[in-house]
C-alpha cells in the first residue's frame, strides 16, 4: 500500500490516553455506549481473579473515567459476574447472565455458577431494579458467554448460545418480552453459538436499503405467519404458571399477537476453524412457529475483495444497514485488531483500513456508540452514533493480554465510520404524501405573503409562516424587522439577506392587497441565484431532499454550505447525505471543497480518497501503455531481423488512411549512424518516435497477407486498444476538469434560470 493511502487511512482514527479513576485490567466485562458516556460493567480482575460488580463510566469529550458508586439508600448493584451480556433499552442497561459465585461471598473457595436473572440500569437515575420474571417453559437454562441482542421495535430480548458450567455449548434460543418480562418463545439450536466465534445482531425492516428483493432482509411473505404466530401465543399463554395474574398472560398473548406482519429478523455470523477459517451467516426469524424451520444460510452469498479472517471473541454492531466486525487477529506472524462490514443489503464485506493506529499495542474490545437512545436525554445523536470507539493499551503486547483475556481501559481510539460511508441515514420526518402537499402549497402563490429576490434577480412567491417554522435565522430577522423597518428601504444584513417592502412597479397579484390598496407583500433579498433558493425553498416547505433539482451535485453543495451558514442541523444531514450518495471521480473535486468549507471531516476524507484512486488509476493506465508501446518495440525489431523491409520502407498511416513514403538510398539513409546524411534522425530514430507517439500499434505483415484493413492488438488484460489512440493522461490539468463544478464557479456554470415567479415542474422525483 503507498504511503499516500496510509496517511489518507490515519486520519480516519483520533487516538487519545484516558483519565480519572481508570478501571484496572477486567477480563469479561461488559461495555456500552449510549450517547455520549461509556458504561463498563463487571468482570474479573486480572490481578485478583477476584470478581466484581463494579460501574464505571467514561466521559467521552473529557476522556476521563469517574466510578459510579451508588448512595446507601438505593438499590444495591447485581452480584458480581463476568461473561455476562449487556444491551441497551429505552435508557436502560439490560444485563443478562453470565458466571459468578453460588452465593454473594467473595470468599476463593466458594463454587462458580451460570446465572439467568434480568438486572436493569436506569442511565438516568443511575439506580438497579430486578424485575420479577414471570413463569414459562420458555425460561432460559442459566448460561455464559453467550449472545444478547434487543430488538427495540418490538422490545424483544433475544439470548441464544453460551455455555454451561462444564464448557458445554448450550443450543438453545430464547426470547424475553421486556414490557411484560415473560420468556414468550424458545427452541433448539442446531450449531454452536458463542462469545468465542459468534456475533449477532437485529437489523431494522424499514431500512430502505433491503427493499432489494435478493438482500436476505427483505420482507418475508408468508401466508401461514399469522396462524403461526396465533398458535404460538396460545402456547406461549399455556406455558405461564397459573399462580401469576391472568393479566400478565393475557398481555404476553397480545403482544405475540400483533407481531403477526412484522417478524424480528436476526442475524448471526460466526467464524471457527482459524487454521482453515469457515464463515457461517443465517438468518432466523424467533417468533415464528417453529422458528428452527425458519433458519436461511447465506454462507455462500458473501463476497467481497477479501473476506474477514478468523477473528477471536469477535462483537457485532449495527449500524445502518452494515454489521460491523470487530475481533482479535492472531497468527504465528501476525498480531493486530480487525474492523470489517457486512453490507447486509448485499452481503458484501469491506475491511475498515484505520492504517497504523492499531499495528502495535494491544488493542482488544470495540464497541458502537447507540442509535436507538442517547443517556439521560433520549435523542439520536448522529455524530457520536457514527463513531466506533476502541479500547485499549498502545504501549502493551497484544498476545500476552489476549493469553489473559485481559481487557485495558488506558487508552481509546475513536474510528469515524462515515469516512467509509458507513452512517446513520437522516430519518424521514413525514409521510410522501405530506411532502407532495408542501410541494403544492410551494406552487401556490395565493398562499404567499413574502417573496425572495434572488441574486440573478429572480423572485420566488413563499409564505413567511412556514419560512419560520423550519429557518431560524429568518424566524429572528422577522422579529427584529418593526413596522417602521418595513416601510423603509430593505434592510441588508452581514449574510446578504435582508427583508423590505416591495417596489409599487413589482408584479405582484393585485388580490394580494390590504385594506387601504397597498400591498402587504414583503421582498427577501436572497444571496443565491435562482436554482439554488428554489432547492432551499423545497426543503423549507417539506422538509427533504426529494426533487431531483434538489440533488444536482452544485445545488448541493450550496445548499450544506447554506445549512452550515444559518445552523440548520436537518439540512445538513441531508445535504451531507446526498453529496455521499453522488460522490463519484467526476464529483469528488467539488464535494472536498464544500466538506472543507463547511467542516464534514468524513465527507472530506472520502473525497479524497476518490481523487487519490483516480490518480492512481491514471498511473497504472499509463505504466501499462509504455510497457506495451516497448513490448511492441521490442517486436517490431525482432521482425527486422527477420529480412522484413526497413519500417520507413513500409506503409505508414493514420487510423485507416495509408500514406505511401518513397525508399531512399542506403547511403542517405544509413542504418549504422544515429542520423542521416541530411541531418535528419535515423529510421530507427523514427520508428521509435511513431511507437511513443500513438498508443495503437497495428501488425502490417499480417495485414498485407490478407489484404484487410489492421486490427488493433488486444492488450494483456484483454482489453482492446483504441484505433484513435485516446487514452487517459496525467498532467498537470489532470484533474482541471473536475473543478467545473466547484463552489467558486457555480453562478457562472449554473444553469439557465426560468422566468420571473415561473413556476417549475415537481412531477419529477429523485
Amino acid at each position: 500500500m503507498s504511503s499516500g493511502v496510509q496517511s489518507i487511512a490515519d486520519l480516519t482514527t483520533e487516538t487519545n490516553p484516558t483519565s480519572g479513576d481508570i478501571p484496572p485490567p477486567l477480563v469479561g466485562a461488559s461495555t456500552i455506549v449510549v450517547g455520549n458516556a461509556m458504561y463498563v460493567f463487571g468482570g474479573r480482575l486480572v490481578s485478583s481473579r477476584q470478581m466484581t460488580n463494579h460501574l464505571y463510566i467514561l466521559n467521552l469529550t473529557t476522556f476521563v473515567w469517574k466510578r459510579h458508586v451508588a448512595s446507601p439508600d438505593c438499590t444495591p448493584p447485581p452480584q458480581p459476574r463476568y461473561f455476562h451480556s449487556a444491551n441497551t433499552y429505552k435508557n436502560h442497561m439490560v444485563v443478562f447472565g453470565g458466571m459468578s459465585h453460588s452465593n454473594n461471598s467473595q470468599q476463593e473457595q466458594q463454587e462458580l455458577c451460570a446465572l439467568d436473572d434480568i438486572c436493569l440500569l436506569n442511565l438516568q437515575t443511575m439506580t438497579w431494579t430486578y424485575p420479577e420474571i414471570g413463569l414459562s417453559k420458555y425460561s432460559p437454562q442459566p448460561r455464559y458467554a453467550h449472545l444478547g441482542v434487543i430488538n427495540t421495535a418490538q422490545d424483544k430480548l433475544v439470548v441464544m448460545g453460551g455455555q454451561d458450567m462444564a464448557n458445554q455449548y448450550i443450543k438453545e434460543m430464547n426470547v424475553l418480552d421486556l414490557k411484560t418480562f415473560v420468556w414468550v418463545q424458545g427452541c433448539p439450536l442446531d450449531g454452536q453459538y458463542g462469545a468465542y466465534r459468534s456475533v449477532a445482531c437485529s437489523p431494522k425492516l424499514n431500512d430502505p436499503s433491503f427493499k432489494n428483493n435478493n438482500s436476505p432482509f427483505a420482507p418475508p411473505s408468508t401466508a401461514s405467519t399469522s396462524s403461526s404466530l396465533a398458535s404460538s401465543s396460545s402456547s406461549s399463554s399455556a406455558g405461564i404458571n397459573n399462580n401469576n395474574n391472568n393479566n400478565t398472560t393475557t398481555t404476553s398473548s397480545t403482544t405475540m399477537a400483533t407481531t403477526t406482519e412484522q417478524d424480528i429478523p436476526i442475524c448471526v455470523y460466526s467464524n471457527y476453524n482459524f487454521a482453515d477459517v469457515a464463515r457461517d451467516l443465517q438468518t432466523f426469524y424467533p417468533l415464528r412457529q417453529p422458528p428452527q424451520q425458519q433458519f436461511r444460510d447465506h454462507s455462500a452469498e458473501m463476497s467481497g475483495a477479501s473476506l474477514p479472517p478468523g477473528l477471536r471473541f469477535p462483537m457485532g454492531h449495527l449500524l445502518g444497514h452494515h454489521m460491523i466486525l470487530t475481533g482479535t487477529y492472531l497468527t504465528p506472524t501476525h498480531r493486530s485488531f480487525h474492523i470489517w462490514a457486512l453490507n447486509l443489503a448485499n452481503l458484501v464485506w469491506m475491511r475498515i483500513d484505520i492504517g497504523a493506529t492499531f499495528a502495535s499495542g494491544s488493542w482488544n474490545r470495540g464497541v458502537l456508540a447507540s442509535d436507538n437512545e442517547v443517556g439521560g436525554e433520549g435523542e439520536n445523536n448522529n455524530n457520536s452514533s457514527n463513531k466506533f470507539y476502541v479500547l485499549g493499551h498502545r504501549d502493551r503486547d497484544l498476545l500476552d493480554d489476549y493469553n489473559r483475556r485481559q481487557v485495558n481501559f488506558d487508552h481509546i481510539a475513536i474510528v469515524d465510520m462515515e469516512a467509509f460511508g458507513i452512517y446513520l441515514h437522516p430519518p424521514s420526518t413525514c409521510a410522501p404524501i405530506a411532502q407532495e402537499l408542501g410541494l403544492s402549497m410551494l406552487n401556490e402563490p395565493s398562499m404567499s405573503d413574502i417573496e425572495l429576490v434572488t441574486f440573478d434577480k429572480k423572485s420566488i412567491p413563499a409564505n413567511s409562516s412556514i419560512l419560520s417554522q423550519r429557518w431560524p435565522y429568518f424566524s429572528n430577522l422577522i422579529k427584529t424587522t418593526t413596522t417602521t423597518n418595513n416601510n423603509s428601504s430593505s434592510n441588508s444584513s452581514r449574510d446578504g439577506i435582508g427583508i423590505g417592502k416591495s417596489n409599487s412597479n413589482n408584479s405582484i397579484d393585485k388580490n394580494n392587497n390590504n385594506n387601504n390598496g397597498d400591498s402587504y407583500y414583503k421582498v427577501l433579498s436572497f444571496p443565491e441565484n435562482y436554482p439554488v433558493a428554489l432547492a432551499f425553498l423545497q426543503y423549507i416547505y417539506t422538509d427533504h431532499l426529494m426533487t431531483a433539482q434538489q440533488h444536482q451535485p452544485y445545488i448541493l453543495s450550496r445548499l450544506l454550505v447554506l445549512a452550515d451558514m444559518y445552523s440548520m442541523p436537518r439540512l445538513s444531514q441531508l445535504a451531507t447525505h446526498a453529496l455521499h450518495q453522488i460522490l463519484t471521480i467526476s464529483t469528488a473535486s467539488m464535494v472536498y471543497e464544500t466538506a472543507a468549507l463547511t467542516c464534514r471531516t468524513a465527507l472530506q476524507i472520502r473525497a479524497l480518497r476518490v481523487m487519490i484512486n483516480a490518480k492512481k488509476m491514471l498511473q497504472q493506465q499509463q505504466q501499462m501503455m509504455q510497457q506495451q508501446q516497448q513490448q511492441q518495440y521490442y517486436q517490431d525489431g525482432m521482425m527486422d531481423g527477420e529480412n522484413r523491409r526497413p519500417s520507413y520502407e513500409q506503409n505508414e498511416y493514420t487510423g485507416n488512411n495509408f500514406q505511401r513514403i518513397p525508399s531512399q538510398d542506403s547511403s542517405d539513409d544509413p542504418l549504422n549512424n544515429g542520423t542521416g546524411s541530411n541531418g535528419g534522425p535515423s529510421p530507427t530514430l523514427r520508428k521509435l518516435a511513431t511507437s511513443k507517439s500513438s498508443s495503437t500499434t497495428y501488425d502490417l505483415k499480417a495485414s498485407s497477407m490478407n489484404n484487410n484493413p489492421p486490427m488493433p492488438r488486444m492488450s494483456k488484460s484483454g482489453t482492446m486498444l483504441s484505433n484513435t489512440g485516446h487514452s487517459f493522461t496525467n498532467n498537470n490539468n489532470g484533474f482541471s476538469k473536475f473543478r467545473k463544478g466547484s463552489i467558486t464557479a457555480l453562478h457562472e456554470n449554473g444553469p439557465t434560470s426560468p422566468t420571473t415567479k415561473e413556476r417549475p415542474n415537481f412531477g419529477i422525483r429523485f
